[in-house]
């Protein structure tokens, strides 16, 4: 097994493979407020847990760029920022478990989304994949998302569970592109997600979400735009259950385009 703690930043520029060791990166131990987590070349464990914690006051909390496969562990990931996303997944990078749980949780008080993934895959087997992006800052921007996500999320039997939170104006709770896909064969996918400025979206989705078998929940709430808004792509599923939720107090509920 690998710990590494740092009163400032943990940057990966090498590959790791612990060979069914666990691995835990933790930068800011000192909770000085600056100590971000930069990931460049690949992760293995081999089935030992992946737990990356990192925040940042004019950065990004955590900024993967690369693999992290832990081949059956449970991969944690938690990033904050006072300006910056508190998570960014970028192009290229991917986090796979196999059977472990993967949970991510961004927050951050900044005109970026909590937690972006862009052009990224996560996937697990049986695991849950849970997706968490809270965003308190309460100005005025198109990027302050809770959730911005910008690539695929797939599981074979594991639930997808999704939340977002944010309350700035133009910038939506949960904020799915026209290139991401949320896939899961046997698991449940659930939305939720609340908006509280003006011109704010508790849920927009131009993505396609598909799950054969299991049920799809999408939950979305604002207090002065839509709550629920699919403005393009497909919901489906074959023998499951689809359940579409929308709350405005000034706006529409639910908008299908």
């Amino acid at each position: 097994s690998i710990t590494a703690q740092a009163n400032n930043n943990i940057v990966v520029n090498a590959g790791i493979n612990t060979n069914g060791g666990n691995l835990i990166l933790t930068g800011d131990a000192d909770n000085s407020g600056d100590g971000f987590i930069e990931i460049f070349s690949s992760i293995n464990t081999g089935g030992g847990f992946i737990n990356i914690t990192g925040n940042s006051t004019l950065d990004e909390g955590v900024n993967i760029q690369d693999s992290l496969n832990s081949n059956g562990g449970d991969i944690n990931i938690t990033g904050t920022s006072n300006d910056w996303a508190g998570i960014t997944l970028r192009t290229g990078s991917s986090i796979i478990s196999g059977n472990g749980n993967i949970n991510i949780t961004g927050t951050t008080n900044g005109l970026y989304s909590a937690t972006e993934i862009k052009g990224a895959t996560i996937s697990s087997d049986t695991g849950n994949i849970s997706i968490t992006g809270i965003n308190t800052y309460t100005g005025s921007s198109n990027y302050a998302s809770g959730i911005w996500i910008i690539g695929t999320i797939s599981s074979n039997s594991g639930d997808i569970n999704i939340t977002g939170n944010a309350q700035a104006d133009d910038s939506n709770g949960i904020s799915l592109d026209a290139s991401s896909a949320l896939n899961s064969s046997g698991g449940n996918i659930n939305l939720t997600s609340s908006a509280s400025g003006l011109n704010a979206k508790g849920i927009l989705s131009d993505a396609d979400i598909n799950s054969d078998s299991g049920t799809i929940n999408i939950n979305g709430t604002s207090t002065w735009d839509i709550g629920t808004w699919i403005r393009n792509g497909t919901i489906s599923t074959n023998t499951g259950a689809i359940s579409l939720t929308g709350t405005s107090y000034e706006n529409t509920g639910i908008s299908l385009d």
